[in-house]
């Protein structure tokens, strides 16, 4: 009687025990649905800020083409200009103001690159600025002969002679005073 007695109070405990490792592992896996839901829900926030962005900068960008088209006749000029670079057409009827409306276009589209080229050089003529712009495009020596309307030799030379402007200007920044 006490064995039989024992024997049900194990399987009691036993039936106990399987149901407590059921619950548990059902309230594991729920545990883990809800997490799953929570990660869903903070990747489509995620999505829906990344579409706000995207729409923020394509708004920001429409904004900054339709002033260059119609704010600033210099600009729009300018944009022209530098369309007519990519395409590699030449430069050589270039006046003065051309040079003057490109070389702000590109300083407008492109600070950063800008201000990085430009950086390391002083009093710089607008046709050396463009050479230099030319270069930062990606453009090579035989492009920007096309382009310039001079020969492969004189690219050579004037980035030479820009190179050692370059140069001079860091040495006399690093020499004792």
């Amino acid at each position: 009687m006490i064995a039989a007695l024992l024997l049900g109070i194990l399987l009691l405990i036993g039936v106990g025990y399987a149901k407590y490792r059921q619950y548990r592992t059902r309230q594991a896996l729920a545990n883990h649905q809800l997490l799953i839901n929570y990660y869903k829900h903070e990747l489509s926030l995620l999505n829906e800020q990344c579409q706000n962005v995207e729409q923020q900068k394509e708004e920001l960008n429409r904004k900054i083409r339709e002033m260059i088209e119609n704010g600033s006749p210099m600009l729009n000029h300018g944009k022209i200009l530098y369309e007519d670079i990519v395409e590699n057409k030449t430069i050589v009827k270039w006046e003065k103001k051309d040079y003057q409306c490109f070389v702000d276009y590109f300083k407008t589209m492109h600070f950063k690159e800008y201000e990085k080229m430009m950086g390391k050089y002083t009093n710089l003529t607008l046709r050396s600025a463009v050479l230099l712009i030319l270069v930062g495009m990606g453009k090579d020596n035989n492009d920007i002969s096309h382009i310039m309307g001079i020969t492969k030799k004189s690219v050579n030379t004037n980035l030479n002679r820009l190179n050692k402007k370059r140069i001079s200007t860091e040495k006399n920044h690093s020499s004792p005073k």
